[in-house]
């Protein structure tokens, strides 16, 4: 039976760190019940989430692999976990609204999945301006992360005479 079980992983400069950890309860033998540790590693949803329903959510959302991506980026450049849960919430929405099945997305087409968004729910109107920024920000970030942003080329004043000087 695979289970998750806090542990104390590090003792660090007087502090505790805890982690929840996977591991396996093995009923025979003469380990009278006591907890083995599994070498499987909880992926960034199990960092995030506690709740059993809601960590199935992510998982069976689409395109789990690539929002696990972006999120463990994010806990690279050290956003908080709350900051985390906010944005996994986003991700799905974004999994959801966005024209994923196409190889390359442009800006234009992240605003009108902002737009479709922002009609599919009822907030205030302050609350829809908030959550459409984020979901273009994030939307860009992400995308642009998995090299699927097709950005316009922006043309430099005086190209062809820097070319020609140099």
């Amino acid at each position: 039976m695979l289970c998750r079980k806090l542990c104390c992983v590090a003792w660090r400069a007087g502090r505790i760190y805890w982690d929840f950890r996977f591991c396996t309860q093995h009923k025979s033998g003469g380990d009278n019940g006591r907890m083995a540790f599994s070498p499987r590693r909880p992926t960034m949803f199990d960092q995030l989430f506690s709740q059993p329903s809601t960590l199935a959510r992510h998982r069976h959302s689409p395109y789990a692999v690539e929002r696990r991506r972006y999120l463990s980026h994010l806990m690279e450049e050290g956003h908080s976990r709350s900051n985390l849960l906010d944005i996994a919430a986003v991700l799905i929405s974004l999994a959801r609204h966005l024209p994923l099945h196409q190889p390359t997305i442009c800006h234009a087409e992240i605003e009108a999945s902002a737009e479709a968004w922002t009609k599919t729910i009822h907030r205030s109107a302050k609350c829809l301006i908030v959550g459409k920024r984020q979901f273009i920000f994030h939307a860009t970030n992400w995308m642009r992360l998995l090299g699927r942003l097709r950005e316009p080329r922006v043309m430099q004043p005086f190209a062809a005479e820097m070319d020609d000087f140099l």
